[in-house]
């Protein structure tokens, strides 16, 4: 009788994912969590790089708090003038 070995078990870039779940989660934080996020997937780029493992959950979670980030800028920007303009 001869037994199968065990698959060897999905390795995972645990910046990469952090990444992912930060930036994701700044679709309902006002796109706060996004510079987080930005910075957790440039260093699971860097891992990747070396590893070989969760470019694209990086890549993904930059550019999810990257543009989450840059409308919760420019949100504040046209609430701003909004208010500005009202007041005057």
């Amino acid at each position: 009788m001869s037994y199968s070995a065990y698959p060897a078990p999905q390795r995972n870039n645990g910046l990469a994912v952090a990444s992912l779940v930060v930036s994701l989660c700044s679709i309902f934080l006002c796109g706060l969590p996004g510079f987080v996020g930005i910075g957790l997937g440039i260093a699971g780029y860097r891992q990747s790089r070396r590893t070989g493992v969760g470019r694209g959950m990086s890549i993904a979670g930059i550019v999810i708090g990257a543009s989450f980030a840059l409308l919760s800028i420019g949100w504040i920007v046209v609430l701003i003038a909004l208010s500005s303009s009202s007041s005057g």
